[in-house]
């Protein structure tokens, strides 16, 4: 009898699996972790345009993720947040 041709197919599904489960597991994790959010302030930021009365430059963990951005308010005293 002829051996089956299917065979570097199978160990391609198999590796194929493995590696999306993996990256699911990854995404997985960063989603369940505890609810854990650090914010500091870092230093105040000066008036600029669209920020124009000034604002705060923040840095700090939203759970797994590095987060680094400023909060500041215009003239008409509408906030802008840029992470």
């Amino acid at each position: 009898m002829a051996a089956s041709n299917n065979t570097p197919r199978i160990v391609a599904a198999i590796l194929g699996l493995v590696f999306f489960a993996l990256i699911g597991a990854f995404v997985t994790m960063a989603m369940i972790s505890r609810d854990e959010v650090r914010l500091n302030a870092i230093g105040p930021l000066g008036k600029a345009p669209g920020v124009e009365r000034g604002g705060v430059r923040f840095s700090g963990t939203v759970h797994v993720w590095e987060v680094v951005g400023s909060v500041g308010t215009d003239p008409q005293g509408n906030a802008r947040l840029e992470l």
